[in-house]
């Protein structure tokens, strides 16, 4: 079982050290991976061209080398070449955010799409201690979240992407969105594209709730602990989306069809 704890770091060294050390077989695999996934974005992506996707790929691996943060850069790559087939109306939202990693990456093809990106987090840690959640592909493998792991600072994360990204097309919201009422959008704007990241389930719940007024036809959302199986079964529960008075979303698991140890969950809504 992983545990978060308050000391969580998120440091890309350190991660990978852990990883060699504890399972060397799937660290290979997961680097062998990260070369391929890497070598198709550049040559035959949907981004742009070559050498913008080059020039794109060097600063996604300079903030990740730079910003802590839970998202690899493949499954980073994933998020872009999934925004390039969302909708260019709307918003880009982003729930979970902490110091701001993936908010740098995101912020940079909002900037090149001419998009706003929303970026709503706590900035004070996991309001609340959940699980072990298990994962559903590989039931021995759980994971505890507890209250209080990634704490950031609004000034951190800030410094993060200006430093990094591109401040200029974000704006953060500073809450739970289990006890929020709203995004604050105005009625009738539509989210083209979210990335989810906020690791309990209640906050799964709670984040779909507040964005269902605005979740229409081409909507398509990265649930980052997606694989989790509390959060995998909410997202095939058409009862649940029945409440939110949606149709259920076509739901993809990145694990199967990308080939790479990956806990996230793409939906997409066509209606």
């Amino acid at each position: 079982m992983r545990v978060l704890t308050h000391d969580t770091t998120g440091s890309f060294c350190g991660e990978l050290f852990r990883a060699v050390r504890s399972e060397p077989v799937e660290a290979l695999k997961f680097l062998w991976r990260t070369v391929f996934v890497v070598t198709c974005f550049v040559v035959r992506g949907t981004t742009s061209g070559f050498l913008s996707r080059t020039k794109l790929l060097v600063r996604l691996i300079r903030i990740h080398l730079k910003v802590p943060g839970g998202v690899s850069l493949p499954e980073t790559l994933f998020l872009i070449e999934t925004i390039d087939s969302a909708p260019t109306s709307g918003i880009l939202l982003e729930i979970g955010s902490w110091k701001g990693l993936s908010t740098s990456c995101l912020s940079l093809v909002a900037e090149s799409r001419r998009q706003r990106l929303i970026a709503v987090d706590t900035f004070s840690g996991l309001p609340r201690t959940e699980g072990p959640c298990p994962v559903a592909s590989c039931p021995k493998r759980s994971y505890l979240f507890e209250q209080g792991a990634y704490v950031a600072s609004l000034d951190e994360f800030w410094s993060n992407v200006n430093r990094y990204g591109c401040g200029a097309v974000v704006t953060t919201l500073q809450g739970d969105v289990c006890n929020m009422g709203t995004l604050g959008l105005p009625r009738g704007m539509r989210i083209a594209y979210a990335f989810l990241d906020v690791d309990l389930p209640t906050s799964y719940e709670g984040a779909l709730r507040l964005m269902a007024p605005h979740i229409g036809g081409g909507t398509r959302i990265h649930l980052h602990e997606g694989l989790l199986e509390p959060i995998l079964s909410l997202a095939q529960n058409s009862g649940f989306w029945a409440t939110l008075g949606l149709p259920p979303p076509k739901v993809e698991i990145l694990q199967a069809t990308k080939r790479l140890r990956t806990l996230l969950v793409e939906l997409t809504f066509c209606f």
